[in-house]
């Protein structure tokens, strides 16, 4: 009679440990699917290469499935945790296996992945591939660049990556600009004045512009230029000052006044440069909010 009774409460136990679990395990599954990113679990399984082998001519559509996806997540008002950013990037490098050469993947890359998932050396890995499979597109370059200084603080990246997508048709004349510029505070002066004077030459021999926006592009390279020789010129007589004398200049006219200079260069942007005797710092700007000499 005890063993009977036993054996009804182990059953009625049973029944009600599973009448528990079942509500409780769909209301975990409707939790996950409601607040955390899950594209396809295959998806986030299979390595690259073997997606893109068993996508085969269906790669477009699963392309279109992976970004609705993802595009949907993020447009929903749940905050995303690191695990659901983890996916989207997992998700985000199928796509680029599937398709790199599809614009909306690299916006997407860039307008999420160095921002609020805090990732800016994933997103210009993700980048780099898309600047590879858009030879002609000069945003992908655009983006790694900005990543690389605004986030990584790499000028010398950053200046790389501007000044190949300036060379770019059709690039706006400020990615030469702004790539020169970062190659001046990386200390790469040669390397910019090199590339300047390769895409000043690319800009005069380019049928493609009108003779206004070719002018217009011409003067702003040779502007740069200028005041990048400039500043070679002036950090080459201020090193050679401070190597004989052991400490900076108090002035630039004091290196013309001890003859490391003839003259001071023009500078194109103002009527001086900028220097700091503290420690030698010149530039043809005022850059950083810094100060220099009246």
């Amino acid at each position: 009679m005890m063993r009977r009774w036993r054996s009804y409460g182990a059953l009625l136990l049973f029944l009600l440990c599973l009448v528990l679990y079942l509500p409780c395990s769909l209301f975990l599954q409707h939790y996950r699917v409601k607040h955390a990113f899950q594209s396809s679990s295959l998806v986030l399984a299979l390595p690259p290469a073997a997606l893109k082998i068993l996508a085969g001519e269906f790669r477009g559509v699963l392309v279109d499935k992976i970004i609705l996806d993802i595009g949907s997540f993020l447009g929903s008002k749940q905050k995303p945790t690191r695990q659901d950013w983890d996916n989207i990037i997992r998700s985000l490098e199928q796509v680029m296996a599937l398709d790199p050469r599809f614009q909306q993947t690299y916006m997407l890359v860039q307008g999420y992945i160095p921002w609020d998932a805090g990732e800016p050396r994933k997103a210009n890995e993700l980048l780099d591939l898309a600047r590879k499979a858009r030879p002609y597109d000069w945003r992908p370059g655009y983006y790694i660049g900005f990543n690389a200084y605004y986030f990584l603080h790499d000028y010398a990246k950053a200046s790389a990556s501007l000044l190949a997508a300036a060379r770019i048709k059709n690039a706006p004349v400020l990615l030469a600009v702004l790539g020169a510029r970062f190659a001046d505070q990386a200390g790469s002066e040669e390397t910019a004045l090199l590339m300047l004077r390769t895409i000043l030459g690319e800009l005069q021999s380019n049928q493609g512009l009108s003779e206004e926006e070719k002018s217009h592009r011409i003067k702003e390279i040779k502007d740069r230029i200028t005041a990048l020789q400039g500043v070679w010129l002036l950090k080459k007589a201020i090193a050679g000052f401070h190597r004989q004398y052991g400490f900076y200049p108090f002035s630039l006219d004091y290196l013309v006044y001890k003859g490391f200079l003839w003259r001071i260069p023009d500078n194109p942007y103002d009527t001086n440069y900028y220097y700091r005797f503290e420690d030698g710092t010149v530039a043809f700007d005022a850059i950083r909010g810094e100060t220099g000499e009246e």
